[in-house]
């Protein structure tokens, strides 16, 4: 009889979407969502500003705000152009969204908060191809999503957070080492798999359209599979077939990068901003010993005391540290060196099933990625020789977390599939295990706010909101607006107390009124030559000569909290200023202002 086909795909789709709610409503309880102002921003200064800067500059102008931001870096522009921080597939999720409301901290968080559902159900259907138990799919799909890599990365570090593409790369790469040759072409490229090849193509170009490292990284493990699959079938002849994939994706990325390209050509190279040392693939690699260790939020006293342990003791710890794998990835990464010990020792013991041959193959991708990304590896040797482009190798955890999950899955799905006399005491002790260290994963391996976490940014929103709205209420459409003190845009340690990025929030405030901040360092900020000057008659002329209308001062920047700077310009143009409720911000119009 023959099975009905939609009656077996109700209970994985509605697995699936069992995994995906689970992810969300996890994420949305670790972060008291119930607490939050969503119309809020996360923050105000660092990455999480920047990446707040990026998204209203989409929600204005589109497509092109991702390149140019127009109300910033005045008189000219800010041509983010030059060191491009969000892909393009993020940039079309913010767009759609934009769509739909014009908040770009509402966007912010909904982009964030969909990360989780997304990477759940990216892994979910990858372990599809390993295991048919929806359960163990669920359990991979829940725990990929809330990785502590996830937690690390968090809103700062948005477009690496949205990793459901890690997946899909593995998936590609399952699918080259797997698709049997039927004659001298995988099966696929037939007339009943041409959806097969049509979905394989779809996939390279929304990877190559992602996050440049994680469209590498799966650049690196298709190109492996291919590899393995030349020379574990001896079909180097049809092996140019799988190969379109890789050229496909190698396509998309050319293409995700063309708009730089195209700008450099006609501008020239900018020779400071963005520009990557060749050492930087050894300072930011992958350490071993940082993916197994838990990470340094855990909830456990013990293993806080582990990590911190590390962290005092070790040398070169930086953005590293967000590399831990997490209580299932790390069995899953040791039970995939069991393996390969195994298999090594004692070659002939092992039937060359299915199973085992994808344990292979994962278990050799991992150990490739292993050796590429670590301190001294291969990726050193590209950095050196090639490009250090592809710098922050650590990056690459979250992909071997993706392969380690997988191993797990198959171990799992192998001891529930032994048949043996004490059958449901055996099935009961795999379930309870794998119970138990999703439990501990849960417990150990997330971070959750505290209550009111999100209270000190209302407050500071209050501040804010009621100081830019009487800024914006004085000054005309289109006014420029000269910002002190002088920071360089991008990546520039803090002044004093005021952190990197932290000027763009005139910007976020306003939506009528151009500033002085954001002009690209390298490129054309028209405004580098004033930095210099102090407060006085100079400096006041230069930017009433250039067309600024009013003067930000920010107290966080200055040692003195901008005292000097404040005396000045009241004392010269006799005005009071428009001043912050917590004395943090002065603006002052200097437009009609007579100087004394």
């Amino acid at each position: 009889m023959k099975k009905d086909t939609r009656t077996s795909r109700f209970p994985a789709a509605a697995g699936f979407i069992a995994t995906i709610l689970a992810a969300l409503g996890f994420i949305l309880y670790c972060n008291r969502v119930w607490e939050m102002d969503l119309s809020v921003p996360f923050g105000y200064g660092g990455d999480c500003t920047l990446d707040s800067m990026i998204i209203k500059s989409i929600v204005e102008y589109g497509h092109k705000g991702l390149y140019f931001c127009y109300r910033m870096g005045a008189p000219g522009i800010s041509e983010l152009i030059d060191t491009p921080f969000f892909d393009i597939n993020l940039s079309a999720q913010i767009w759609v969204l934009s769509k739909f409301t014009k908040s770009y901290p509402l966007i912010f968080y909904l982009i964030y908060f969909m990360t989780y559902p997304s990477a759940a159900g990216a892994m979910y259907l990858l372990t599809g191809k390993v295991t048919e138990r929806i359960p163990l799919r669920a359990v991979a799909g829940f725990i990929y999503a809330i990785a502590p890599y996830h937690f690390f990365r968090a809103m700062s570090h948005i477009t690496l957070s949205n990793y459901f593409v890690v997946p899909i790369g593995i998936w590609l790469a399952m699918l080259i080492a797997e698709e049997p040759f039927k004659g001298l072409a995988p099966e696929r490229f037939g007339k009943k798999g041409w959806w097969k090849t049509a979905v394989m193509y779809l996939s390279c170009i929304l990877l190559g359209l992602s996050n440049i490292y994680y469209a590498f990284f799966a650049l690196f493990c298709m190109g492996l599979a291919l590899l393995y699959k030349c020379f574990s079938t001896g079909k180097i002849k049809g092996i140019w077939r799988e190969a379109a994939s890789l050229v496909v994706l190698l396509v998309s990325v050319l293409a995700s990068l063309m708009p730089k390209i195209l700008y450099t050509s006609q501008n020239g190279a900018n020779e400071i901003a963005g520009i990557r040392a060749e050492c930087s693939t050894e300072i930011y690699a992958l350490k071993i010993i940082q993916m197994i260790l838990p990470p340094g939020f855990t909830a456990s006293p013990f293993l806080k005391k582990l990590i911190d342990h590390y962290n005092r003791a070790a040398f070169n710890v930086n953005e590293n540290a967000f590399s831990s794998l997490g209580a299932v990835a790390v069995a899953g990464f040791l039970l995939m060196c069991l393996w390969v010990i195994y298999r090594l020792s004692a070659p002939g013991r092992t039937k060359d099933s299915r199973r085992a041959k994808q344990l292979d193959h994962l278990s050799l991708t991992a150990v490739a990625l292993l050796l590429y990304c670590m301190g001294g590896g291969f990726g050193a040797l590209i950095s050196y020789f090639v490009t250090p482009e592809i710098r922050c190798l650590t990056r690459g955890s979250i992909v071997i977390s993706c392969l380690c999950l997988c191993v797990f899955v198959i171990t799992a799905d192998h001891l529930l599939s032994i048949s043996t006399k004490a059958d449901k005491l055996r099935k009961g002790a795999v379930w309870t295990a794998v119970a138990g260290i999703c439990c501990l994963s849960v417990y150990a391996d997330t971070a959750r706010s505290a209550p009111h976490w999100h209270d000190s940014m209302q407050q500071k929103n209050v501040v804010l909101t009621e100081f830019f709205g009487k800024v914006e209420d004085t000054m005309d459409d289109g006014d420029m607006i000269y910002q002190l003190p002088y920071m360089q845009f991008p990546e520039v340690p803090p002044i004093e107390n005021m952190q990197d990025y932290q000027p763009a929030v005139g910007y976020l405030y306003t939506d009528t009124l151009r500033w002085s901040y954001g002009g690209m360092k390298g490129r054309s900020d028209p405004v580098l030559d004033l930095s210099q000057l102090p407060a006085g008659d100079e400096l006041l002329n230069n930017i009433r000569d250039r067309g600024f209308a009013g003067v930000y001062i920010d107290t966080d920047g200055y040692a003195d909290k901008g005292a000097a700077d404040i005396a000045y310009f009241r004392d010269t143009l006799g005005i009071e200023p428009i001043v912050a409720s917590d004395n943090t911000l002065y603006f002052f119009d200097i437009r009609n202002a007579e100087v004394k």
